[in-house]
């Protein structure tokens, strides 16, 4: 599953424009899945933002804002600050991950 994860985030790094829809999804997984890494997640929904905190040093915590407004998607300098914590995400998962489960995805 972390294999489709890595997958999917490389697929939106591709995209010249990001939207909420491409890049939530993709933390959704991880946190579903592999949410025995996180003992101690935050999630906080306020309005039009989500900000998950996994509360792991590796891994800082990742702020993302729906579009409102005039905005059709997210402003690049805030959409590589994102992608940057879910690959730290991704890479902490697949550094913690037992190897037998990682071979069987």
């Amino acid at each position: 599953m972390i294999k489709r994860i890595r997958r999917d985030l490389e697929q939106v790094k591709a995209k010249k424009y990001h939207q909420f829809e491409d890049l939530d999804p993709i933390i959704q997984r991880c946190i579903n899945g592999y949410s025995h890494l996180f003992p101690r997640i935050q999630i906080n929904k306020r309005g039009s933002k989500i900000v998950y905190h996994f509360h792991v040093h590796e891994v800082s915590a990742i702020s993302i804002e729906k579009q409102h407004g005039s905005r059709d998607s997210i402003p690049r300098y805030f959409a590589k600050g994102i992608i940057a914590g879910i690959d730290d995400l991704i890479t902490y998962i697949e550094g913690n991950v037992d190897n037998n489960t990682v071979s069987e995805e």
